[in-house]
């Protein structure tokens, strides 16, 4: 039952592209940055590569983990966004990391 609804219509379709468009906003202000990737974003997952600095103080805030080890002050990590992601959080996580950044 359950599948027959997800799959009328467009709803799958709108629902994965939701989740893809805010985990690109995401990307995009990583990037616009400078950020490094250890991944292509294509999906609703991506890949930054941030310092240890920045991870700590988007921690506090919100949940995620190190992903992978780059060196002793960096780590790839994983955010993933879903289609229940609201805007308004995507938005609030942009201006925390742009506030960090700005330190």
């Amino acid at each position: 039952m359950q599948f027959r609804e997800l799959f009328r219509d467009t709803l799958y379709f709108d629902l994965a592209l939701h989740a893809n468009r805010t985990a690109s906003r995401i990307a995009e202000a990583f990037k616009k940055h400078g950020v490094p990737f250890l991944a292509a974003t294509e999906t609703n997952q991506i890949f930054p590569i941030l310092s240890e600095r920045v991870i700590e103080q988007l921690l506090s805030k919100y949940e995620f983990y190190r992903w992978k080890r780059i060196d002793e002050n960096h780590s790839a990590v994983r955010f993933v966004t879903s289609w229940a992601t609201p805007e308004r959080v995507v938005d609030e996580f942009i201006q925390l990391f742009l506030s960090i950044r700005a330190d």
